[in-house]
Formats: structure tokens, C-alpha cells, sequence
């Protein structure tokens, strides 16, 4: 997120991204729902370019899903520090992502 959010070139968030594929591979059973959610998404978002409209329109049911109250719902202890959603979809509309607390349960 690091790496997108601060616009370097595709190619130092595509290393980061595949980095963490290949670090998360060998330990997909152990990583919650939500997890592999983004890493889907974060897998298209790198095969779009990072076009976010348009990972954002063909992973909407993904999207929905981070948003929900069941198994996909956010940890606030968990590895996500920032919440990747709200995020994601800034980047979508154009606008600085800013941390909303109501957002954080």
C-alpha cells in the first residue's frame, strides 16, 4: 500500500506485491478470509496496471465482502493496520484516504 499510495512506479509496488505472494504462499491455511480477499485483489489490482476503478468494478462481491459483519469483518488487532477498504476505495474516487474512526469496529 506503501508503495501505491506514495505514486513510485508500478514496477516497486509489483516487486512488493509479488514479494508478498510468494512470502503468504506456503502459508495460505493460516490466513483468514479477509486476507485472502485482498491478496485477490491486490492480484488484479497489479493486473490492471493499477487501474482501481476498474479492479473495483470486476472485484465488487470481493469489496463487499471486507465490508461485511461475518468472517471477513476487520481486526483491529489483526496484521491490516489500515484498513484496507475504506482505503481502496479512495483510491477509486480520487480522494485522500483519511482514517475515520467509526470505521475501526
Amino acid at each position: 500500500m506503501i508503495q501505491i499510495e506514495s505514486n513510485r512506479a508500478n514496477h516497486l509496488a509489483d516487486e512488493k506485491i509479488k514479494n508478498l505472494i510468494e512470502f503468504i504462499r506456503p502459508r495460505m491455511k493460516e490466513l483468514s478470509p479477509r486476507n485472502k480477499v485482498i491478496l485477490d485483489i491486490l492480484r488484479h489490482l497489479k493486473k490492471s496496471v493499477y487501474k482501481f476503478k476498474q479492479t473495483a468494478n470486476v472485484m465488487a462481491k470481493e469489496l463487499d465482502l471486507l465490508k461485511s459483519d461475518d468472517r471477513y469483518k476487520w481486526n483491529l488487532v489483526g496484521p491490516e493496520l489500515i484498513r484496507f477498504d475504506p482505503w481502496f476505495m479512495a483510491k477509486v474516487k480520487k480522494v485522500e484516504y483519511r482514517y475515520d474512526l467509526t470505521l475501526s469496529t
